[in-house]
């Protein structure tokens, strides 16, 4: 069934994703192994496809425990909630990582996967940032800057460095099975780095906001592709 689960998010995606899919036909089934920049870039487009697809993968796993018939609960519920919130926030992040990674390699920028971050909060251009090097004349260089400056991606960013870095994400849970009420309440605070937000504060309903965050990346990732296509077949002759 898990398999068959996955192949349906496959499909899905690849229905969200068309401009993915036509730099994924551009790219040979095989090449010679002297074309090492080549498979970086195949491995690396293929990653970020597959991130999502994590992403969606423990979408589906979160939101059973939005079902009460089917899903019971045990002790640790809380903690199977967070989890999968994690797993979902660092999937999309690392997606867009990679992403960055994959414009890096086709403006041909010194750049290792390690030293990417789709982020950067500078003012001053930095030679370690990969969009400080990016040419500004091209278009992907201004829909980078348009795109990751609103709203939703810095509260998204926020929360991943939460999970990433601090203590725990402060969460309001509740999850009533008594008689004929299965209300479920999973919810995150507006700002996830305070300590101890008021009640008022948790306003993001985990599986609502990972699906608009889900939605929100699929949508940047994929519109950034013909921005980049003509130098992705000029850098590997494709």
């Amino acid at each position: 069934m898990q398999v068959e689960l996955l192949n349906r998010m496959n499909e899905k995606n690849k229905a969200e994703m068309p401009n993915w899919t036509r730099i994924a036909s551009l790219i040979p089934s095989t090449f010679p192994e002297s074309m090492s920049d080549l498979l970086d870039f195949a491995q690396t487009h293929t990653s970020v496809y597959s991130k999502m697809a994590f992403a969606d993968y423990h979408y589906h796993i979160l939101n059973q425990v939005y079902r009460p018939n089917q899903t019971d609960r045990q002790s640790d519920t809380p903690e199977w909630v967070m989890a999968e919130l994690y797993a979902i926030i660092n999937s999309l992040y690392s997606a867009l990582d990679t992403l960055g990674y994959e414009i890096s390699l086709a403006y041909k920028l010194s750049f290792s996967a390690g030293d990417i971050y789709i982020s950067h909060n500078h003012a001053e251009p930095k030679k370690d940032c990969f969009r400080c090097s990016l040419p500004t004349s091209e278009q992907i260089t201004s829909y980078l800057n348009r795109e990751l400056n609103q709203n939703w991606f810095d509260t998204f960013k926020k929360l991943r460095n939460q999970i990433n870095h601090k203590n725990l994400v402060v969460s309001s849970i509740v999850i009533r099975v008594d008689g004929n009420d299965n209300t479920t309440l999973l919810k995150i605070p507006r700002d996830s780095s305070k300590f101890a937000p008021p009640p008022s504060d948790f306003i993001h309903e985990i599986n609502q906001y990972c699906l608009e965050r889900r939605d929100n990346v699929i949508k940047l990732i994929d519109n950034a592709y013909p921005l980049i296509e003509s130098q992705i077949r000029n850098t590997f002759k494709i």
